[in-house]
């Protein structure tokens, strides 16, 4: 079984001008007809998670690939290495916008798309991927956003560590946060109205290594939730890339790839923030 990536690209805008309102249309439109969203979620919001993030890379010619992030510092957002890479190149940071402390992104993505100010968007000075990262084999799947800004004052979640085994065991409970599609029907678009979560279960990596057919190496680097697995029948779509998987308070997982949504043959895979701990504790203090 091939996984897919969780993001996509939309297409927000030709000319915001004339357009706007067609586009809101279109999106609210589908948001609207995919119920339940996040594939087995429900409403959240960012009061609950002030940490969750909206990852969007503008560039510039009326499209927007969609992520989620999470702060985990004041100015430092982790998602997803595929957020950023494009083709093998790393998105230049002043196409990449980070929008903070709404349930609906929607307007916030028309103003960037438009080239108004909103004051929900922040600007991203540098972008940071892992070096090892590779998109085709979903290995090194981190990334660190540096923000134009200190958002000071805001609520920050720690990252996992290698002590804490509990938190990845078989069964241990997680939740997922996203504005990504709730089904995978042709002309659906990601919940931009409204932030999902869903709650679910760590899945044991080898028990969803056969499926995705994982190298050893990629064992290493993700942990697995979700899916049909142990009754859960939630899963990750496209536009959740990058997002939280959350586990006792702390980052777990980062939204990396899996099966087409809703069907959950195989529970979904996130790159593992404890394996990859170091590496992203060394950008988010530069």
């Amino acid at each position: 079984m091939t996984g897919r990536r969780r993001t996509r690209t939309w297409l927000a805008a030709l000319a915001i001008a004339c357009v706007a309102a067609t586009a809101q249309a279109s999106l609210t439109a589908g948001a609207a007809s995919a119920d339940p969203r996040v594939s087995g979620g429900s409403a959240a919001s960012t009061k609950d998670y002030p940490w969750m993030v909206y990852v969007g890379r503008f560039p510039g010619d009326g499209n927007v690939g969609t992520c989620g992030g999470t702060l985990v510092a004041p100015n430092k957002v982790v998602t997803a290495a595929h957020c950023v890479l494009v083709d093998g190149q790393q998105a230049a940071a002043d196409t990449m916008r980070v929008i903070v402390g709404t349930d609906s992104v929607f307007n916030s993505i028309v103003s960037v798309v438009s080239g108004q100010p909103d004051s929900s968007v922040v600007g991203v000075s540098s972008v940071w991927s892992h070096p090892d990262a590779d998109v085709a084999k979903h290995l090194g799947d981190v990334a660190v956003l540096t923000l134009s800004k200190k958002l000071t004052g805001r609520a920050t979640l720690p990252l996992a560590t290698t002590d804490d085994s509990s938190l990845y065991a078989d069964g241990a409970d997680a939740t997922l946060l996203g504005w990504g599609r709730t089904t995978d029907t042709a002309g659906a678009h990601p919940s931009f109205t409204q932030l999902m979560g869903a709650t679910m279960h760590v899945v044991d990596t080898s028990t969803c290594a056969t499926p995705w057919g994982m190298s050893d190496e990629l064992q290493q680097q993700v942990v697995c939730a979700g899916g049909s697995t142990n009754g859960d029948n939630t899963d990750a779509c496209h536009g959740d890339s990058g997002g939280p998987l959350v586990g006792g308070g702390k980052l777990i997982g980062l939204v990396s790839f899996g099966d087409d949504c809703p069907q959950m043959r195989a529970p979904g895979v996130y790159a593992n923030v404890a394996y990859f701990h170091d590496a992203l504790t060394e950008q988010i203090g530069s």
